[in-house]
């Protein structure tokens, strides 16, 4: 019986070759632009967390600050939940850092370091979301010894902005390639009914069953999803070792060879889910 089957799937492929070629290329598509979205989410993800782990908020301190006030400042601050680190920064410190980032000596020019004293601070990434930079800045505004808070987060809007407009626009297209993938298994296996209806008219009036009917059209399924999602598989690791050799610090890990698992069952399912849909009106009345 498992040879009948097999059988009579290899020749839905042979009366059906061009058809099948374009489901294939269909749903390769598809694999790889739904695979793509999975990784998306992955990467977008940890960049996100990231960009945000690398914000820093500086909160400049009063001139005339003692030093048991400023240790007082350092010792509530932790307390916050929404704090990762904390790092004091002296006026002789400030200083040093403008003239390696500037070029510049203001000593020439000035007597007196007119930098003050601050303390950075860098967020848990759990804590920190589009929506809540401004409250974070206002948060440190008004405590006591703090002149002035500098809090530079439109950059870091800017990427997370750009990151979730690629990230809904691949999903779009996941989406209608994967219902196009669907709709063309679905499609070929409804002809293949339609042109076979004596066949399987004959088949059940001799008493075979429903099961004998369906499960070659539901074998192509899978079959296409899964030479679909070789492919892609084959691409998939091409693409990854071409990366490794023009980007510099990407490495193939065990977690990107396990991607690999992800992209097959992407294409099972979606060659399952067209045979099914084509199949389920199947019944035993002719």
């Amino acid at each position: 019986m498992i040879g009948y089957y097999f059988s009579e799937t290899f020749n839905i492929f042979k009366r059906a070759k061009f058809s099948a070629l374009i489901i294939i290329l269909t749903t390769c598509t598809a694999i790889l632009l739904s695979a793509s979205s999975i990784m998306l989410i992955l990467i977008s993800n940890n960049l996100s967390q990231e960009v945000k782990s690398d914000m820093e908020m500086n909160l400049f301190l009063q001139d005339s600050l003692a030093t048991s006030k400023i240790d007082s400042i350092k010792t509530i601050l932790p307390k916050d939940d929404y704090i990762s680190e904390i790092k004091y920064v002296s006026k002789d410190e400030a200083e040093s850092n403008f003239i390696k980032e500037t070029g510049e000596d203001f000593k020439s020019v000035l007597e007196v370091n007119p930098l003050p004293a601050s303390l950075v601070l860098k967020f848990k990434p759990q804590y920190v979301n589009e929506n809540n930079f401004e409250t974070l800045k206002e948060r440190y505004r008004n405590v006591s010894g703090i002149k002035e808070v500098s809090f530079d987060y439109e950059v870091p809007l800017e990427i997370l902005h750009i990151i979730k407009s690629i990230r809904n626009f691949i999903y779009a297209g996941a989406f209608l390639m994967i219902c196009l993938s669907i709709y063309l298994v679905y499609s070929n296996n409804k002809l293949q009914l339609n042109a076979r209806k004596e066949l399987f008219d004959t088949m059940k009036l001799v008493g075979a069953r429903i099961f004998t009917i369906k499960f070659p059209l539901i074998l192509y399924g899978i079959i296409v999803g899964l030479i679909s999602s070789l492919i892609c598989c084959v691409v998939y690791m091409l693409a990854i070792n071409f990366a490794e050799k023009i980007i510099h610090g990407i490495k193939i890990t065990e977690w990107l060879l396990m991607f690999n698992f992800v992209i097959v069952i992407l294409g099972v399912c979606l060659g399952l889910l067209g045979s099914l849909f084509a199949t389920r009106h199947i019944n035993l009345k002719v």
